[in-house]
């Protein structure tokens, strides 16, 4: 982990106690706040870790429930063309004690913050969706400029091929894929760096393994990542973690 410089940890399981103590790197821990009165320990939750040379360049810019974590990585420190928004995200199940508790969709949630960041610069969202969209596509199939109704300004969605280990898409899958159609996101996995070509499974259980782990972002916004790939499964987690550079400079790794 410490070979990184941005680290993300989703449903981390942390309560307020949480020992964060990570040598060179600040750590921010956005813990669940709501447990099912049977349970032994907290669900959810959201552990940040930012090193201590880029802190002045990060910022945490919003939290959305402590599971949207909004971070903002600044044009000026880091030499890039324009400021990135990154938001490391885990997205509750339906069964969670949460999502009996708070009264959102969390899709709605990400298209608004999507929407009004996209104004401010590059938009990235990276963890764990809980979605599984197979093989369908994500954009919008034999998409056209209509004229006199579109705008001149419409952009047209290109056709762009994704492989996919997951053949299996659920509902939330479909929702995850309304939402990229709508905003003009794009599916990183099996499209970029080492993960190019193979869409390489995120999840894995004892009944079942799949793709529900993604990094989304516009097409025009590929040029930034660099060396994207679904790392080895390790004995602390059921996921694979996401690793991925952006322009080479500033390191994400989100498990």
């Amino acid at each position: 982990m410490k070979c990184n410089d941005i680290i993300a940890l989703s449903e981390s399981w942390t309560d307020v106690n949480f020992d964060s103590d990570l040598c060179n790197f600040t750590c921010n821990n956005f813990y669940g706040k709501f447990r099912h009165r049977n349970a032994k320990r907290n669900s959810g939750g959201t552990v940040l870790y930012i090193r201590d040379s880029i802190l002045p360049g990060v910022s945490i810019v919003k939290n959305e429930y402590d599971t949207l974590i909004w971070l903002k990585l600044d044009k000026t420190f880091f030499s890039f063309q324009s400021d990135i928004y990154l938001c490391c995200l885990y997205l509750w199940r339906h069964d969670s004690p949460v999502s009996r508790i708070v009264d959102v969709d969390l899709f709605d949630v990400i298209s608004e913050d999507v929407l009004y960041f996209e104004q401010l610069g590059s938009v990235l969202l990276a963890g764990d969706w809980n979605a599984r969209v197979g093989k369908k596509i994500d954009y919008i199939d034999c998409d056209a400029n209509v004229s006199n109704i579109d705008d001149y300004e419409y952009l047209t969605d290109n056709p762009l091929g994704r492989a996919s280990q997951d053949s299996v898409c659920n509902p939330r899958g479909i929702k995850m894929l309304d939402l990229c159609k709508s905003l003009s996101l794009r599916i990183a996995n099996g499209r970029l760096g080492h993960d190019f070509n193979k869409g390489e499974l995120t999840y894995f259980s004892q009944h079942s393994q799949s793709i529900i782990d993604y990094l989304v972002l516009k097409e025009s916004d590929f040029s930034l990542i660099h060396d994207y790939c679904i790392s080895d499964i390790n004995s602390h987690s059921d996921h694979a973690p996401l690793y991925f550079t952006i322009f080479g400079r500033s390191v994400v790794y989100v498990e």
